[in-house]
């Protein structure tokens, strides 16, 4: 059924209403019109219905609240509100699928760049360390002086003359002893930085660390071993104390700790300087 138009008397009173409005609401009027025409040119028209609409006394003498169409249809402000809405439910299904879009975007971002920074973090820590517990591993290792001798000497009631083999020993191994004790802060401090190194850098960098971790050990056995008589111990067996209490080695000799210690943290070092640098891109 078409629809019908206003009352007489409403239209009457649009058009004394029409005829109060200034010229710059009117050209105002007009360009609304225009877009009218516009929208209703999208709506599904049937029968004979032209394609221009006929807007009577819309502009000239007052303001007509429906648009008729010359045809047997006609089309009320309510159409006009059907099609913004349409408009309105697109629009509104773009910017939710743009956002949506863009907010996952947006999350995969923020996501490599905190994990990005966490790696960049532990990288400079486990440098840290691992230049440290190096560092502390050398101390040890590079034997004690005069005075710690006669201070581990005098410890074990030894005040003057020469001592016996087996009691030098004995003060050499208390003196390696304290140095252990006062370097075990950056043995802990290490060894800490092994779990987060691996979740971080993969199983890759547990082997490196574990190994270099080990040698404080291994230290303190020898350590342990030098404290007994010579005569207990074999000669390959003594070569290999003298060796892992000492860093260094001469022309033509191996020392199996300088070279594990020099292996593991060339290991470290690639990794962690590898993310220290920021991803291109």
């Amino acid at each position: 059924m078409p629809r019908s138009l206003p009352a007489q008397a409403d239209r009457k009173h649009a058009q004394l209403v029409g005829q109060e409005v200034c010229p710059e609401v009117r050209a105002r009027l007009r360009a609304a019109a225009r877009l009218v025409k516009d929208a209703l040119q999208l709506l599904p028209m049937s029968g004979s219905v032209a394609h221009t609409p006929t807007i009577p006394c819309a502009l000239s003498s007052g303001f007509t609240p429906c648009f008729k169409w010359s045809g047997s249809m006609s089309y009320g402000p309510s159409d006009f509100g059907s099609v913004l809405q349409g408009v309105g439910s697109w629009a509104n299904a773009i910017a939710i699928g743009f956002a949506a879009v863009w907010g996952a975007k947006t999350f995969k971002n923020w996501q490599k760049q905190k994990i990005t920074e966490k790696r960049m973090a532990h990288a400079e820590r486990i440098l840290v360390a691992t230049f440290k517990f190096r560092n502390a591993l050398n101390y040890v290792r590079s034997g004690p002086n005069a005075a710690e001798l006669r201070v581990a000497l005098a410890e074990l009631g030894h005040l003057s003359g020469e001592p016996s083999e087996h009691l030098y020993r004995q003060a050499v191994s208390i003196c390696y002893k304290k140095r252990l004790d006062q370097t075990w802060g950056d043995q802990v401090a290490f060894h800490d930085c092994i779990p987060m190194a691996v979740a971080l850098f993969g199983l890759p960098m547990n082997e490196p660390m574990q190994e270099l971790s080990d040698q404080f050990r291994r230290l303190h056995f020898y350590v342990e071993a030098h404290s007994l008589r010579r005569e207990l111990h074999t000669p390959e067996f003594e070569q290999e104390i003298q060796f892992a209490m000492h860093f260094g080695k001469s022309p033509g000799q191996t020392n199996e700790m300088d070279d594990k210690v020099e292996a593991c943290i060339a290991k470290i070092v690639e990794t962690c300087s590898a993310a220290l640098k920021y991803p291109e891109g």
